[in-house]
């Protein structure tokens, strides 16, 4: 038991990875970009299509009557105003 304690305890000689772990990495990389850019087509679709279908119901029609003055106007400025901020800020993180 002693012997294996002991050549367990020993460090293992370095390998050499020749650029693996750098592909690896890379690889991770691409995946999780790709995730992220899919995750985002599919919500964009989602309000696109909520967009499209929200005019013909009831709710959408008593959501829309007030955006037609002038306060619903300049909310609806800034509420896209906002958006467009916070999307420039998490798209300029690395």
């Amino acid at each position: 038991m002693n012997d294996l304690d002991a050549l367990l305890s020993q460090p293992l000689p370095p390998v050499p990875d020749k650029g693996f772990s750098n592909r690896v990495m890379a690889e991770m990389q691409l995946r999780q970009l790709r995730r992220e850019r899919f995750r985002n087509e599919v919500l964009m679709g989602l309000v696109v299509l909520m967009v499209m279908i929200l005019p013909f119901t009831g709710a959408g029609r008593m959501l829309a009557a007030p955006a037609f003055t002038q306060f619903g106007i300049i909310l609806s400025g800034l509420a896209l105003g906002a958006v467009l901020v916070l999307s420039a800020r998490n798209s300029a993180r690395p």
